[in-house]
């Protein structure tokens, strides 16, 4: 429907279907007048570039109307229009850069203030010995399975990594159990 209404417009005009009293009072658009859109007749609007993202502009309140555009480049006050209506352009521009700068800073601003982990706490001194015993066993059952690994026993070899992988697992519940627990709740509120 919209595109055969815009056809005939453009074939018999948009005042066709006035009557005479309301063609008295309808004045025809021009391309100068302050309703029209003077980025789109020099360049581009900026409110057709970001459609459908975080920094969509909405539509534009002028009108963009390409025999409108067609009728500017035509007109003999068309060098005289241009400067001016890229100076508009450029400043609108401007804003907008300004405006997303805000933005930005104020993100940056926010992730800044965000509260970062407490360092964990200073482990016992029972923690301390069960975790250095950990290790101890860690260094010597990979001692083992190199050996068995280079005796060609793979099967074995396998075996004690399990058993490496469990006490690793022990080991990192044993330094990190609070910080495990926050970024459990963390997880749960997002």
């Amino acid at each position: 429907m919209d595109a055969q209404r815009a056809l005939l417009d453009e074939l018999m005009g948009a005042a066709r279907n006035l009557t005479d009293e309301e063609r008295k009072g309808y004045k025809e658009v021009n391309w100068d007048d302050k309703e029209v859109c003077g980025s789109y007749m020099v360049r581009f609007c900026p409110h057709d570039l970001f459609v459908n993202t975080r920094s969509d502009l909405g539509p534009c309140p002028r009108i963009h109307d390409q025999k409108l555009k067609e009728s500017f480049e035509k007109s003999p006050r068309h060098d005289a229009f241009v400067p001016k209506f890229e100076a508009e352009l450029a400043q609108f521009c401007e804003k907008l850069v300004m405006d997303l700068d805000r933005r930005v800073k104020r993100g940056r601003e926010r992730l800044a203030q965000e509260v970062e982990p407490a360092p964990p706490p200073p482990l016992t001194a029972e923690k301390s010995e069960q975790l250095s015993v950990l290790e101890e066993k860690i260094k010597n059952l990979l001692e083992q399975v190199e050996s068995l690994g280079e005796a060609g026993k793979v099967d074995e070899a396998e075996a004690l990594m399990r058993k490496v992988e469990t006490l690793n697992a022990e080991k990192t519940a044993l330094t990190q159990p609070q910080n495990r627990l926050i970024s459990r709740r963390r997880i749960a509120f997002r």
